[in-house]
This record gives structure tokens, sequence and C-alpha cells, in this order.
């Protein structure tokens, strides 16, 4: 049930569908401890950010994307096999953009959301 529910929560992640990645992510974070739960809090926030986002709150977008990567910091463990390096790229590149743009539509419709990949 737990791996079901956190592969839907990353499809549901990769497919912009933040506010529904939350809460199915939710469901395990609340059961975990330690480094699991740090690093689904990371997912979490970061999804709750596109969420803000989605709905013209940059300054929120920005102070849960440093909060979820703050969560990443110093967790060693291979979750799922997600590339965290490459999701904390990801959201290190968001954060530039978003300090930059002034969400006008052209700008929201170009923005590019991360995905979470898999290590090959």
């Amino acid at each position: 049930m737990e791996a079901e529910l956190i592969e839907k929560g990353i499809n549901l992640f990769n497919s912009h569908f933040f506010f529904e990645c939350h809460e199915e992510l939710e469901k395990v974070w609340l059961k975990k401890h330690g480094e699991e739960k740090l690093f689904l809090q990371g997912i979490i926030q970061t999804a709750s950010a596109f969420v803000h986002f989605q709905r013209n709150y940059l300054k929120g977008a920005k102070s849960l994307l440093l909060h979820g990567r703050e969560k990443f910091k110093g967790i060693e463990l291979n979750y799922f096999n997600i590339d965290l390096n490459d999701f904390l790229n990801e959201i290190s590149r968001c954060l530039n953009e978003l300090e930059k743009i002034s969400l006008n539509e052209k700008e929201k419709d170009s923005f590019i959301f991360p995905d979470i990949k898999r290590k090959k």
C-alpha cells in the first residue's frame, strides 16, 4: 500500500497535479520517522510550492521551495530510486526562475516544472 501511494504521488507530481501529490504523500509521511519523513516532507513542500505558483502566490512558492530544499540536506538514503541530486538541481533552477518573473501569463506559461526522476 505504501509503495503504491508513493508511486501515485510521484506520478501526480510529474503530471503537475501538485495538490493531489501532496495529499497522497501525506498519507505515508504521517507514519514515517527520521530521514524517510524528511525526504517525503521535502517533496510535499516542493509540491505545495507549485500549488502556490499555480495560484499566483509567488512569495509562498519561493518560501516553500526553500523549505523543501532544506529538508533534503544531509539525506543519504536512496528512497524509491529517486535521483535526489537532479531534483535538488531542478529546485534551484526553479528558485532562480521565480526570482526573475512577475507572473504574467506568458511567463507563467513558460515556467518549466521539474520532474521527479529515477536514478539510471
